[in-house]
């Protein structure tokens, strides 16, 4: 037990003296001076004593000074010395050194804060050229020179959107920059950045612009076989299919007309070439005139460019001859099964003139025979179209309008649109479209398709009337001498009003 009492008491006794210096007193450190003042150029050293009772210690630069700022220990241990290099910046530039205790926790470091006065000069950045141009192809490196004075440093580097094509390599001053070839035919640009080491001189930029690739010059149309099969048309000057043809021209300028075999203008064909100024791609509507002659005709339309070596194009046009008939009726039609109609009527205004027809369109067909809502058909029969000029009618408040008795004899079409006389119908004729029936018509139907048509080209339709049920008598002849007749009785059991009462339009 009295062994243990004098261990612990000994263990006291040498704590006690750990943190005691030679004379008996507690450890320390302590400096002269916390701070250091030095000029700009040629400043002498400056030392600094140091008093450290029971401690070792040494020295440490801020490392953010290291490169300008250095301090040395004396070899006896009881002062530093401080050294700065010229400072060839125009700022005050600041450090420290820090004396630092060895192997002791419980005396703290001393720091000493060294300023250095800024140099007598001034920052000076600039580069020369600030923009490049380069060819799209091949283009050789260019350089920038690079100035900075004022101890600025620098560095260069592409933009990132522009780093895959512009290359930068520094030197002494200059920047060497290149660039890949361009494959598009677009012009394309970019920066070099020039940043400098003090960050309120600001950035510089390089502008790098770099030309689209040229292209030779070509001339091409958008057709399989242009010569051969071209663009076609019916005889009413309707496209059989397309009717525009995209060109693409690549740095030529070029025309198109109508021509035929042997070169020669002709005015049947007509023209119009796009040549958009942004774009290498362009196109030419072509229209036909109607063909009133009962044999095809062939032309070409002529694309062609001055530029030397590109070799004209000829698009062959073909148009259908004339209808020498209108019908496919392959015997006469019989029409006494039609069994119900549909109806509209367009009166007349209370200011037309007194002899204006009133006019009725009506379509007649068999049983088992109905036109769709999209103007198709579905199943099989007879239809006829029959548009009349009837009697001279106003819009009345009991909206009941008759379709007046008599006979009715054909009026041939005109450019109007119109109705015919009073007790007419119009006769049948094709629209732009070849399969557009206009006019009066006779349409056999089979499975919801038109097989066979017959256009009313002479004769008479005879009306009786009795009550809403009306009686047609069809003595008539289609433009191939086929005979349409037959009589049938339908009801009119709706009856459509296609206008509505207007007034007059002001003259003058």
């Amino acid at each position: 037990m009295k062994r243990l009492l004098f261990i612990s008491a000994l263990c006291l006794l040498l704590a006690s003296c750990e943190n005691k210096g030679e004379g008996g007193g507690a450890a320390s450190l302590a400096v002269e001076t916390s701070a250091l003042t030095f000029e700009a150029v040629s400043a002498p050293s400056q030392t600094v004593g140091v008093t450290a009772v029971g401690v070792a210690w040494e020295i440490r630069v801020a490392e953010t000074a290291s490169a300008w700022l250095a301090a040395v220990k004396s070899e006896d241990g009881k002062s530093v010395s401080i050294s700065v290099a010229d400072n060839d910046t125009p700022d005050q530039r600041t450090g420290s050194v820090t004396v630092v205790p060895v192997d002791n926790d419980d005396v703290k470091s001393k720091t000493i804060s060294v300023v250095q006065r800024a140099g007598d000069v001034e920052y000076e950045f600039a580069i020369d050229p600030a923009s490049l141009e380069f060819e799209a192809e091949g283009a050789a490196a260019q350089t920038v020179t690079v100035t900075a004075e004022g101890g600025l440093t620098w560095t260069a580097a592409a933009d990132e959107d522009a780093a895959s094509w512009i290359t930068v390599k520094t030197g002494e001053g200059t920047i060497e920059i290149s660039v890949s070839d361009n494959a598009e035919t677009t012009e394309r640009s970019g920066n070099v950045v020039v940043t400098p080491s003090v960050e309120s001189m600001g950035k510089k930029a390089v502008r790098i612009t770099q030309a689209g690739k040229v292209l030779p010059p070509s001339l091409s149309v958008e057709l399989e076989d242009p010569e051969q099969t071209g663009l076609a048309f019916e005889a009413s000057g309707a496209a059989k299919g397309e009717s525009t043809v995209y060109v693409n021209a690549v740095n030529v300028e070029w025309s198109a007309k109508g021509i035929d075999a042997d070169g020669n203008t002709v005015s049947w064909i007509d023209v119009t070439a796009n040549q958009p100024e942004d774009s290498n791609r362009g196109n030419i509507y072509v229209a036909v005139t109607k063909n009133e002659a009962y044999e095809e005709r062939i032309g070409y339309v002529l694309v062609s460019s001055k530029t030397e070596g590109i070799e004209d194009i000829r698009i062959k046009i073909t148009q259908d001859a004339a209808l020498q008939q209108l019908s496919t009726l392959k015997n006469d039609v019989d029409l006494n099964g039609l069994k119900h109609a549909s109806v509209g009527v367009t009166p007349n205004q209370t200011w037309d003139a007194e002899d204006k027809a009133s006019g009725w369109s009506i379509e007649l067909m068999t049983e088992g025979l109905t036109k769709n809502t999209d103007g198709t058909y579905s199943g099989s029969g007879i239809k006829v179209d029959l548009p009349l000029g009837s009697k001279h009618m106003v819009f009345n408040d009991d909206n009941e309008y008759y379709l007046a008795d008599g006979t009715y004899t054909r009026f041939a079409h005109d450019d109007s649109g119109n109705y015919g006389p009073e007790m007419t119908y119009i006769d049948g004729f094709l629209g732009f479209f070849e399969y557009q029936t206009m006019g009066s018509w006779v349409l056999l139907i089979e499975n919801g398709e038109i097989v066979e048509r017959g256009p009313f080209a002479d004769g008479t339709v005879e009306v009786t009337r009795n009550g809403d049920e009306y009686t047609f008598t069809f003595s008539v002849m289609d433009d191939a001498e086929h005979r349409i007749t037959g009589t049938c009785t339908v009801p009119f059991t709706e009856v459509k009003v296609l206008d509505v009462p207007r007034d007059p339009i002001p003259m003058g």
